[in-house]
Parts: structure tokens; C-alpha cells; sequence
């Protein structure tokens, strides 16, 4: 069993982002705007997470054609 992935702060504030179906520009505007532009997530870094965090499935990809 391998462990979980660590809980850092981009992680953290990805996953408190996604408390709905957002892309990535979203979240990382999201994070901008609710932290004052204390912490900015990079595209890479957002991704990456967003990759380990799928693999580990704590997210979900939500197909946007079933959300109409």
C-alpha cells in the first residue's frame, strides 16, 4: 500500500476550491481571491496535484456534456 498523498498547502486549497466542479483556471483564481493573493497555485503545480489527487481518487473528473 503506498501512502496518501501529503496534505500541502497547495493541495489543500485545490481540494477547498473544488467543493464544486470547477477547471483550472477556476481554482487557481479561486485560491488568488480567497487567500488575497497570499498563495498563487502555478499551472504545473495545479496540475500535478490535480493528477495525484485523481490517482488517489479523492477527485473526480465530472463530464461537463452530463452537467446540462
Amino acid at each position: 500500500m503506498k501512502p496518501p498523498i501529503p496534505i500541502t498547502d497547495s493541495v489543500f486549497y485545490i481540494m477547498a476550491a473544488l467543493t464544486e466542479p470547477r477547471h483550472g483556471y477556476a481554482v487557481m483564481s479561486i485560491v488568488e481571491e480567497t487567500t488575497k493573493d497570499d498563495f498563487v497555485i502555478e499551472p504545473v503545480s495545479l496540475y500535478t496535484s490535480i493528477k495525484k489527487l485523481l490517482a488517489e481518487e479523492l477527485i473526480l473528473v465530472q463530464d461537463s456534456s452530463n452537467s446540462r
